[in-house]
């Protein structure tokens, strides 16, 4: 499949449309930040 012929997107941003299923440990613990501190905040400082 390619992206050539995609017109319109649809991002679910609330997870209303599918299950999310991130690991927000797995990421912290891979760019080293501390398990309490908040990802965005940790990366904007």
């Amino acid at each position: 499949m390619t992206l050539d012929g995609i017109q319109h997107w649809v991002f679910d941003m609330d997870g209303t449309l599918t299950i999310p299923v991130h690991d927000f440990p797995a990421i912290k613990r891979e760019l080293g930040i501390p398990q309490d501190d908040d990802i965005l905040g940790h990366l904007a400082a």
